[in-house]
């Protein structure tokens, strides 16, 4: 039995080197928009850019301490019946059920899915981690040949 269940949530994981260069760019922005607006009030002139940057920092500051403001579920789960999938938080979860299916075509970063009568289904798999990808591939191949499903690779 060829199944395969991935949790994409935590792929953004950063590493320490990048979580303080977060942090230091969060320093000196809030720096500059802090000192910037409190002379911009004095000068009575523009202060949009020193409130960008205050933003800015804020956003740099949220990245080095990696705090997620948004619970985003991305995955990838294959079994016998069906092929589902969310790789974006933009998009909406996917299933494809494999008894539609009538052509699968295996790409470099994307996997092609022929359904009956209707366009491709694109699964992009550009943002997923090498050895996921490889992991996917392997086990849509050997799904969709069990299946007697053509597989161009």
């Amino acid at each position: 039995m060829n199944s395969l269940r991935l949790d994409l949530t935590d792929r953004q994981e950063f590493s320490k080197a990048k979580r303080v260069l977060f942090l230091a760019f969060s320093v000196c922005f809030l720096f500059l928009g802090s000192f910037g607006l409190y002379y911009k009030i004095i000068a009575h002139k523009e202060v949009f850019t020193s409130i960008l940057f205050l933003f800015l920092s804020i956003g740099y500051l949220l990245q080095g301490l990696n705090i997620k403001l948004f619970k985003v579920k991305e995955f990838i789960n294959i079994d016998e019946e069906q092929l589902s999938f969310k790789l974006s938080m933009f998009r909406k979860a996917s299933t494809i059920i494999w008894d539609e299916v009538h052509k699968v075509e295996i790409k470099k970063s994307a996997i092609l899915v022929y359904l009956q009568n209707e366009k491709p289904v694109k699964i992009g798999l550009s943002l997923v981690s090498f050895k996921n990808v490889t992991n996917i591939k392997r086990v849509i191949h050997t799904l969709a040949k069990s299946k007697d499903i053509p597989v161009n690779v």
